[in-house]
């Protein structure tokens, strides 16, 4: 039993027995309090970091967008493409409209796909005995 590493390692577990005394007291921390009670939210470890590094991305954007927003509009409507008259706009818009409706019907047989090998596996799971 020399290279039985599971067995050599093991977590403490700690149950602590509290008596029941009305329906629905099961559901208390013992020694807890409500976010009333302390009057702040509820925070997930790293959420600051979180939604610090969120809005430095977003103001980097913004000013990203607003740096390269006088090229957008050089002059006289002479962008990247060239001259934007009615057909270019349309035609973008034509191609909005085809992009997306291909990207729901991709998306929408994917999830089929992933759904049927879903069903599948639970299948073959209760068939075996397993689930």
């Amino acid at each position: 039993m020399q290279g039985d590493v599971e067995g050599l390692v093991e977590g403490i577990v700690v149950l602590q027995e509290g008596v029941v005394l009305q329906p629905g007291d099961q559901d208390q921390v013992p020694g807890g309090g409500d976010r009333q009670e302390f009057g702040e939210a509820l925070t997930l470890p790293g959420m600051r970091a979180l939604v610090r590094r969120s809005a430095t991305a977003l103001c980097l954007a913004v000013a990203a967008l607003m740096v390269l927003a006088p090229l957008a509009i050089a002059a006289d409507g002479v962008g990247i493409y060239g001259r934007t008259d009615d057909k270019v706009v349309t035609f973008f818009a034509f191609g909005l409209i085809g992009f997306f409706t291909i990207l729901v019907i991709v998306l929408s047989l994917i999830q089929i796909r992933l759904e049927n090998r879903k069903e599948r596996r639970k299948e073959d799971l209760e068939r075996l005995g397993q689930f």
